[in-house]
């Protein structure tokens, strides 16, 4: 009915669904795809991370990278996996607003810079010795240059 809630309807489905699953949650003309990497254990299912994509137009490009055909169809664990590897990149793509998109196996190395070059400007926000404040600048600095060469800017 509204967006805004889709991170919690999709968590909540996919604690109560033990197996992959694929939502697709629609609004208007826009979709969006969730999955999630599980863990099941002795009766709990224990979610890993949740990837949701962001609100895509139906008729999107980025829709022609999950193509059944683009996919790994050799059987279903590897489709789920293939398709989460895919989610990602273009989660990545439109984070870093990047036109063309990213190559799947830099996906990792680029989730973890970012994540590394957002704790790292928290930590330069409390930080209050202006010696330490340029320490981490330059820790920062280094960081997201190796992130740009990665993606080829």
């Amino acid at each position: 009915r509204e967006k805004g809630k889709e991170n919690t309807i999709s968590k909540l489905l996919h604690q109560l669904i033990p197996k992959g699953t694929v939502l697709i949650l629609e609004y208007e003309d826009e979709i969006l795809i969730s999955v999630a990497k599980k863990k099941i254990g002795s009766e709990r299912v224990t979610l890993e991370e949740i990837y949701n994509s962001s609100w895509i137009s139906k008729e999107s490009d980025k829709l022609k990278e999950l193509d059944y055909t683009r996919l790994n169809p050799t059987n279903m664990k590897i489709l789920y996996d293939n398709l989460i590897q895919k989610i990602r990149v273009i989660n990545l793509s439109r984070d870093l607003e990047v036109g063309k998109s990213v190559e799947s196996d830099s996906v990792d190395i680029l989730e973890n810079l970012n994540r590394e070059i957002e704790e790292l400007k928290v930590m330069r926000k409390k930080e209050t010795q202006i010696n330490r404040v340029a320490q981490i600048q330059s820790e920062l600095l280094k960081k997201i240059k190796e992130r740009d060469s990665l993606m080829g800017k």
